[in-house]
């Protein structure tokens, strides 16, 4: 008895003896475990108590909106399907408020009724629930715009303007971030946050007059909330949840699917029927106009060949008479001549007869006169007798001549006569087909007309909303994951350092009091006994360091990371529901304690192998060793005395060195990694919208823009616009191996022009890329994603055709997949024309030049516009908890690389008592057996810290790839600054921990140095 007194009497005796490596090992586990064991359990609380928060407040399941409405017939199948516990009809829509700034974008929610067991129970902030049609609550967001109870709100859209009572504030289940409250189709496409009013105070700006028209019904509902039955059974982001929602979903979307086909086709099965008759008697015409058409052609082609032929008939007469009118012509020309010739010839014969009678003077004369003169007269009476003759001939043939003009004429005139009356009758006859093919073109134009309105017959679309399309869940869901993939690494990396030092404490413990085990043995004590002292001292020192850190973890972490995220981008009015895993404390407890108590036992049991009197003497001082620095002259002949005697007890133990090197070193890479990560995180912003994106705000045009040209013109002569360009943006689906990615393809006009707004840098060279038409380019995570290389090739969805395309170039990106193309390279591919759908402009961001853009987008019904620095604002506010998430981790890692320099140093100083003493009577002062024992811990800080930070490089990549979101591009490299921090933190912590222990040097008894070793 008196034994066991002792026994335990020794075992506490030796934790008072060394109270500060105790000390030590207690809160390095402490801290190791409530990190572990904290930061484990994290993401399960936050999931627990975001489930708690919208179970509390009926969050529904479900939520569904249709572009023709629900009737009340379609809201009774819904509810009576299988799983469907409640369904609640109501209102969805966008809407716009005025404000002093201008005009703003709010969606609007409405029930029939508002009480405690509503689904999505809005939280009332000050006020009370409308009660009657004209009265709303609003959005604790829109508090900014001056907002009270009491004030009225005027909202409006394409359906009108209503004017509303505020009587309460509240905050939404449906919108737990304080920073994101989506997007609006009106005003400049943000959306400031939400007013919720009664049923009957929402129908008239709630539902399309033309919808209610359509289907003939003004009681329509254009939104259903869904509540599950057994939902609330599981946690909001387990895979059984979703499991049972996705069942749930597709059996209600089929239902509904079938409905909206069955009202598609009501609506357009009489306008279908009477439009396929129209066409039926608009063919019938046309073939009976074609018909008459070609009739007609062929009568007026064989009437006009006829005529045709019966001219030339006249004209061959025609030239027949002209040919013999010109004979005769002739002929009587040549009649006319000879005749002139005659009378010449008879006035000479008579001036012949004259002279010759004026001659004569005798008889015989004369007779002979007269013989001569006689012949002659009768030959040129002959002649001329003849020629009469052929006079006479030609009096007749000109006379035939007449008459066979007379019969031309005739036959002119009948030819004139028969076409005008072809002419006239092709007129009739054309007048008469333009009736019918002007009949025929108002009956097309009709006919089309039709064809048109049936086709803006909305065919029905269908909406379905689950937790995954509510942005603030989705978000709080991704942060989640990647705190539970920092929790993953970084506190096992801490815990494993945290367990290494203490396994080394213990260690080097055992093997310092190697003497005191010897006096154990020889006064009786069993090998069992004395193991057991230490397997106490350790299970001490490390399990209720162990409990407690897992108690102030589990407390700690998860409630100041939830409070982070709640307090600062999340309205979530729900303490921490704190799940705790016992599955990560017993892992947590036998890393701790089972590790450290594997290691004492070991080290005892080679210990204790040795006799008591070979224990008791001190362990005889390792053989000296020239280190490798003796081998290098230079460098060591120009070392002094400390120096050289500091250079060999560093390598001298290799197993101590290594320990403090790696203990140092894990943890400046842990410093390393906090720092590292936040930086990744908080550098996404500025990289992708100040680096990468250089345009001021995107106009998203809407879809009954057609003349972006001239839009484009008007624009750039506003006030404070410098440049813009425009482009196609459309959501495509890139098929991967195993997973496929939702994208957004841009299309740019201009490869010139796109380079002012969005720079193209190669992912590794960080080279300016030259844009072409030879292939796509395509953001650098999901080319990892796909695991594509540059050159190679790449299957997208877009319009239910699938298109494979060259990679031609790889570009740095980091927010969502991008897809770039240019206009040539899309319209050959997919055979469709470019139209732009958006604008970048480059502006100067003053508040007047922003209002003078909206206020002529909104006038001109042009589009909405995305600022740029609204966007970056967002995102940082979104980073904004998360950076400060890890600076507490990195404060962690800070506080453990302090404790762990604190207790190698003070095992170090342990261990080296007697040597101390020793220097200490040689007459060294107090500055120079400081450095002698200080030197080295410097020197090992240095070592470690460099080493750490070569880890801490590879830590850090390891981490932010298993962080990294699925759309989202981590920064993967860390500033030099990091570096430097994490080197200078750990060498500064080593000074500040040296010069907190010169006490203790001081301390040391010079005595103890005289005393005997036996």
């Amino acid at each position: 008895m008196v034994k066991k007194k002792f026994y335990w009497k020794t075992v506490f005796k030796n934790i008072s003896q060394s109270k500060g490596r105790f000390f030590s090992i207690f809160m390095i586990i402490f801290l190791g475990a409530a990190v572990f064991s904290g930061l484990r359990n994290t993401p399960y609380t936050m999931a627990s108590s975001v489930d708690t928060y919208l179970n509390n407040h009926n969050y529904a399941d479900l939520t569904y909106i249709a572009t023709l409405g629900f009737s009340d017939e379609d809201v009774a199948k819904v509810r009576s399907l299988k799983g469907v516990r409640e369904v609640v009809p109501c209102y969805q829509f966008d809407a716009l408020f005025s404000h002093k700034d201008g005009k703003s974008g709010v969606t609007v929610y409405s029930q029939d009724h508002y009480d405690q067991n509503m689904l999505d129970r809005p939280e009332i902030v000050k006020g009370r629930y409308p009660q009657k049609e004209d009265e709303c609550i609003i959005d604790v967001n829109l508090g900014k715009y001056n907002y009270k109870i009491g004030h009225t709100i005027e909202l409006s859209n394409d359906n009108g303007t209503k004017t509303y009572k505020i009587v309460g504030i509240v905050n939404d289940p449906r919108y737990i971030s304080n920073v994101d409250r989506g997007t609006n189709t009106l005003g400049d496409g943000t959306n400031s946050g939400f007013v919720e009013v009664l049923n009957d105070g929402a129908r008239e700006l709630g539902l399309n007059s033309k919808v209610a028209q359509l289907r003939n019904n003004d009681h329509l509902y254009t939104s259903l909330l869904v509540d599950v039955e057994g939902a609330q059974n599981y946690d909001l982001f387990s895979s059984d949840y979703d499991d049972m929602i996705e069942t749930v979903n597709t059996r209600i979307k089929s239902t509904l699917f079938e409905e909206i086909s069955d009202q598609y086709d009501q609506l357009t099965g009489d306008m279908q029927s009477q439009l396929d008759d129209a066409k039926k008697q608009y063919e019938e015409g046309y073939q009976e106009y074609k018909r008459n058409l070609d009739s007609f052609n062929s009568q007026i082609s064989e009437g006009k060949v006829k005529l045709a032929q019966a001219r030339i008939q006249f004209y061959e007469q025609k030239k027949v008479y002209l040919k013999k009118a010109s004979q005769i012509t002739q002929a009587s020309q040549q009649a006319y001549n000879e005749t002139k010739k005659i009378d010449q010839e008879i006035k000479t014969l008579q001036n012949s007869i004259k002279d010759t009678l004026g001659s004569i003077k005798d008889k015989e004369s004369a007779e002979d006169a007269y013989t001569k003169i006689l012949t002659e007269m009768n030959e040129s009476l002959g002649q001329f007798n003849q020629k009469l003759q052929g006079v006479g001939q030609l009096l007749e043939g000109r006379i035939q001549l007449e008459k066979a003009q007379s019969q031309l004429d005739e036959a002119e005139a009948e030819l004139n006569i028969q076409q005008s009356k072809l002419e006239v009758t092709e007129n009739n006859a054309k007048l008469q087909l333009n009736s019918a093919k002007e009949q025929l073109d108002q009956a097309k134009a009709q006919i089309e007309q039709a064809e048109s309105q049936l086709s803006q017959i909305p065919k029905g679309t269908l909406y379905s909303l689950t937790k995954s399309e509510n942005v603030g869940i989705a978000t709080y869901e991704s942060y989640k994951q990647a705190i539970a993939s920092v929790a993953q690494v970084f506190p096992l990396i801490f815990f494993l350092v945290a367990a290494l030092v203490s396994l080394t404490t213990m260690t080097r413990m055992i093997e310092e009091q190697r003497g005191y085990c010897g006096t154990l043995r020889a006064l009786g004590y069993s090998k069992k006994d004395i193991i057991m002292q230490y397997i106490v001292y350790a299970f001490l020192a490390t399990f209720f360091a162990c409990i407690l850190g897992i108690l102030v973890g589990n407390q700690a972490f998860p409630r100041i990371i939830y409070f982070l995220f709640t307090y600062l981008m999340y309205g979530i009015n729900q303490s921490a529901v704190l799940v705790q895993k016992w599955s990560i404390s017993l892992v947590t407890i036998l890393i701790s304690v089972g590790v450290t108590l594997l290691a004492t036992l070991s080290v005892c049991l080679q210990e204790l192998v040795s006799t008591p009197s070979v224990l008791m003497r001190p362990k005889a001082p390792k053989a000296g060793k020239r280190i490798l620095m003796e081998r290098i002259p230079f460098i060591w002949k120009r070392l002094n005395f400390n120096q050289k005697v500091t250079m060999r007890n560093l390598f001298r133990y290799k197993k101590r060195f290594w320990m403090s090197v790696i203990g140092i070193a894990g943890c400046t890479a842990l410093i390393m990694l906090g720092f590292g990560v936040k930086n990744s995180c908080s550098e996404i912003i500025p990289s992708q919208y100040v680096e990468v994106y250089k345009y001021d705000a995107l106009i998203k045009l809407n879809t009954n823009v057609e003349d972006t040209k001239k839009i484009e013109n008007k624009i750039k002569r506003l006030e404070g616009i410098h440049n813009l360009t425009s482009a196609m943006r459309q959501n495509i689906t890139v098929l991967g191996n195993s997973e496929d990615y939702y994208s957004t393809m841009i299309v740019y006009d201009n490869a010139d022009e796109i380079k002012n707004f969005i720079h193209f840098k190669d992912y590794k060279t960080k080279k300016k890329i030259i844009l072409n038409d030879e292939g796509v380019v395509i953001s650098q995570k999901l080319a990892e994603k796909l695991n594509v290389k540059k050159g190679e090739t790449l299957t997208f969805s877009l319009n239910n055709s699938k298109y494979t395309v060259k990679v031609a170039d790889i570009v740095e990106h980091y927010v969502n997949h991008q897809v770039y193309m240019s206009k040539t390279f899309y319209e050959n591919l997919t055979g469709m024309k470019s139209s732009a759908s958006i604008l970048y402009v480059d502006m100067n961001t003053k508040k007047s030049n922003i209002n003078a853009l909206k206020n002529y987008l909104d006038h001109h019904d042009i589009g909405s516009m995305e600022r740029l620095t609204a966007t970056l604002d967002e995102f940082q506010q979104r980073m904004s908890s998360l950076n400060i998430i890890v600076a507490i981790l990195s404060g962690c890692a800070a506080l453990l690389c302090f404790i762990v320099l604190y207790n190698l140093t003070n095992i170090n100083i342990g261990e080296r008592k007697g040597e101390i003493a020793t220097i200490k009577v040689l007459g060294f002062r107090r500055k120079e057996y400081c450095d002698y024992i200080f030197r080295e811990n410097i020197i090992l800080s240095l070592i470690g810290a460099s080493l750490g930070m070569f880890f801490g490089y590879f830590l850090h990549r390891f981490v932010v790839l298993t962080v990294e979101m699925d759309n989202m591009l981590f920064i993967r490299t860390m500033p030099l600054y990091i570096y430097l921090i994490a080197f200078g933190m750990t060498v500064g912590f080593t000074i500040i921990i040296n010069l907190a222990m010169r006490h203790i040097l001081d301390q040391v008894n010079m005595v103890e140095s005289l005393k005997s070793i036996e």
